[in-house]
């Protein structure tokens, strides 16, 4: 069977099939897919791969023999023959997170985070350059790709942005955080594509997992900015302006509230920042551009 007729659910042997050996009685992206969203489904599963990890664990300490007395199992170097349990990489990755899983599923070579992240920008900067404008992020934009952004520049709506190269390097860069969660650099990278894509619900939730007091927590209060109404936005802006007094010598931190104070109209406020800004980063392309709309 694959899902049942009532419910739409999975069956327990479409379930059991997963969890023992890998394989999919229906289109695998349709059951991770809906694993991904019914918790009492993935419940289900996730009990399966605990027992099937316990059985696992009694097996290795050894059997008994005819006389009753254990036998200690090979030694691993003496059962290379033998592959590795399908449930056992798979269990770690929906423990992790179905990105995890996805990765090990497509079986991809290890990332390159900067080169995802450079990938990711480019798609960006070619459909939207102004996202990529606008603001600074915790990675330094290339000096290729902001060229490359100003000759593309686009409404400042902020509406989602899609393209399979991007989707691409998200899910790869989605997938290596949920197996090093505590990577904080890769997932300020990560929420700081998804605010420039226009995925701010995933920017927020990635975003808030960062150091409270790091500058990259910033990035949870430009989604905040981007995403709520005019109370929000007042509200966001005084907590990166206190964010950024405690980080002084963040250019990250510093020209973005020197864009939002402009944006606002507190041009007293954006020149200090701006000021702040060129003393950390003299050479920036960014410079000559930053009061595009001044008299």
């Amino acid at each position: 069977m694959s899902l049942t007729t009532e419910n739409k659910h999975p069956d327990m042997e479409t379930l059991a099939a997963l969890a023992e050996t890998g394989t999919a009685l229906i289109d695998r992206q349709q059951l991770t897919d809906h694993l991904h969203d019914c918790a009492d489904c993935y419940e289900v599963f996730a009990a399966m791969l605990a027992a099937l990890e316990d059985e696992n664990e009694a097996d290795d300490e050894g059997v008994e023999d005819e006389k009753g007395q254990v036998v200690p199992m090979a030694p691993a170097a003496a059962q290379s023959s033998r592959s590795m349990p399908l449930w056992l990489p798979m269990a770690a990755s929906f423990l992790l997170g179905l990105p995890a899983l996805w990765l090990f599923l497509q079986r991809e070579p290890a990332a390159n985070v900067p080169a995802l992240y450079q990938t990711a920008l480019e798609q960006l900067a070619s459909q939207a350059g102004e996202r990529v404008w606008r603001f600074e992020y915790p990675r330094p934009v290339d000096a290729t790709v902001l060229a490359q952004a100003q000759r593309q520049r686009g409404p400042r709506a902020w509406h989602s942005i899609r393209s399979p190269e991007l989707q691409a390097a998200l899910d790869q860069m989605a997938a290596l955080l949920a197996e090093k969660p505590a990577e904080n650099d890769l997932r300020a990278d990560l929420a700081s594509l998804y605010l420039a894509a226009g995925d701010l619900d995933r920017a927020l939730v990635t975003a808030a997992a960062l150091p409270e007091d790091k500058p990259a927590y910033g990035l949870l209060y430009l989604a905040h900015y981007l995403k709520g109404p005019v109370t929000a936005q007042e509200e966001a802006l005084a907590a990166l302006q206190v964010l950024a007094d405690e980080n002084q010598n963040d250019p990250f931190l510093a020209y973005n509230l020197a864009v939002l104070c402009e944006e606002q109209g507190r041009r007293d406020e954006a020149d200090r920042w701006f000021a702040r800004y060129l003393a950390l980063v003299p050479d920036s392309p960014r410079s000559a551009e930053f009061k595009p709309g001044r008299d």
